[in-house]
């Protein structure tokens, strides 16, 4: 399977409706003030600094500083498509791990606020390109078939 990851460059959050229209029904998280999230993508970039969105073979990864952010997108089989993706490389496999939220039984979810759907639940992965200078993606286990 080919793998393909592409970038966006410096967007502004004018742009936000754009990468919206492209994740539209896809899961999306992030972590703000209010908790954990694991819902639809935004209609506005959160307040937060990271956000993760994933749907079949397509993980998205967003960096978010104030009216700015910049995204990534890994997919596997074919390419995205689209005047959003400025920049595009081709990989090797990513390196794909099971990821492990937190579990009622561990000290910091006394401190848990958001989504509770997430507490013990092991059916996430991460993706990490094998590549210096790319974070992990993250995504449901059935996003990667």
């Amino acid at each position: 399977m080919t793998w393909h990851l592409h970038g966006t460059g410096h967007r502004l959050a004018d742009d936000w409706r754009e990468l919206r229209s492209i994740a539209a029904g896809w899961d999306a998280s992030w972590a703000d003030v209010n908790g954990f999230h694991l819902e639809p993508m935004p209609a506005r970039p959160p307040i937060t600094t990271h956000l993760w969105a994933w749907a079949a073979r397509r993980w998205l990864r967003v960096r978010i500083d104030g009216t700015n952010w910049w995204a990534a997108l890994l997919t596997s089989g074919e390419a995205a498509v689209g005047d959003l993706w400025t920049e595009h490389e081709e990989l090797p496999e990513p390196k794909i791990t099971k990821l492990r939220h937190w579990h009622h039984d561990e000290g910091q979810v006394h401190q848990f606020k958001g989504n509770e759907e997430i507490l013990n639940r092991d059916d996430f992965i991460q993706l990490t390109p094998l590549r210096p200078t790319t974070t992990a993606f993250i995504g449901h286990t059935s996003t990667h078939r």
